[in-house]
């Protein structure tokens, strides 16, 4: 998940507007949105912030390996012995390919 998603995720799991997430981080509502959007990012100042205010883990922004462990997972396929199924594949993360 890039940044983008994690602060909308604190966010959402904490129930609150952007109007009011904004709030309570003392930015406008529109920096949050741009945020979301992934269209800027905030100062490690608001990130240490965000942790602070929402009891998240610093470490939580930092991470950016479930990105890579999705874009690289191999496809599972599984053999179907109905003749009348089709055989997919299916990513790790669940979709069909």
């Amino acid at each position: 998940m890039n940044l983008a998603g994690k602060i909308k995720e604190v966010r959402m799991k904490s129930g609150l507007s952007q109007a009011k997430f904004a709030d309570s981080l003392g930015v406008t509502q529109s920096r949050i949105a741009r945020y979301e959007l992934g269209k800027g990012a905030p100062d490690e100042a608001l990130i240490d912030k965000i942790c602070s205010v929402y009891k998240t883990a610093r470490a939580f922004f930092e991470e950016d390996g479930a990105d890579k462990k999705e874009a690289a997972a191999p496809v599972k396929e599984a053999a179907v012995t109905d003749p009348n199924q089709k055989l997919i594949a299916v990513s790790a993360n669940g979709y069909g390919k």
